[in-house]
């Protein structure tokens, strides 16, 4: 009986521990000048019918406030989080999340200030498709970056390029 037990166990254990290494959660950092940023997905692959859901944070680690364009109103956007991919370069669509009372976001352009040692941080879920097709299979980029401050003032002073970072998953 003991042996049948130990047998199960190693089994039980065995089984899930293949299972769970399949699944490999991505928790990128990378940092670029005053930039801290960090990437996480819960997986590195994804089938063509999940939703890949992105979770994307940026850290002021320098001494001065950094301007960044945040969307608009009615849609903040803290940070730009694109998967493309590698080859065709399409981009997959991004999930809106609207509520029943609000059909489109707005165009007013906004404008915020990270502050010393101030992080903010944006989440979104994709769609394994590229306009109105199916995504291809193959390997995509996650790029994250800090949008630019967008007002005509601030684009006439050839503005700083906040850097983007990126990972890598695979679209089966």
């Amino acid at each position: 009986m003991k042996k049948l037990l130990l047998i199960f166990i190693i089994v039980i254990v065995t089984g899930c521990s293949s299972t769970a290494s399949r699944v490999v959660p991505i928790h990128y950092k990378e940092t670029i000048g005053d930039l801290a940023y960090e990437i996480l997905l819960s997986k590195k692959q994804f089938g063509l019918n999940d939703e890949i859901a992105v979770y994307a944070k940026v850290t002021n680690i320098g001494k001065n406030s950094i301007s960044y364009g945040s969307g608009s109103s009615s849609c903040p956007n803290n940070l730009l989080i694109q998967i493309v991919n590698k080859n065709s370069k399409e981009y997959l669509n991004a999930k809106l999340e609207l509520d029943a009372t609000r059909k489109a976001c707005s165009t007013d352009i906004n404008s915020s200030e990270l502050k010393p040692s101030q992080t903010i941080d944006q989440k979104l879920v994709f769609v394994p498709m590229s306009g109105k097709n199916r995504a291809d299979p193959g390997t995509y980029d996650v790029k994250v970056s800090l949008p630019l401050k967008r007002h005509s003032a601030f684009l006439a002073d050839k503005p700083k390029l906040y850097p983007s970072v990126k990972t890598s998953i695979i679209i089966k």
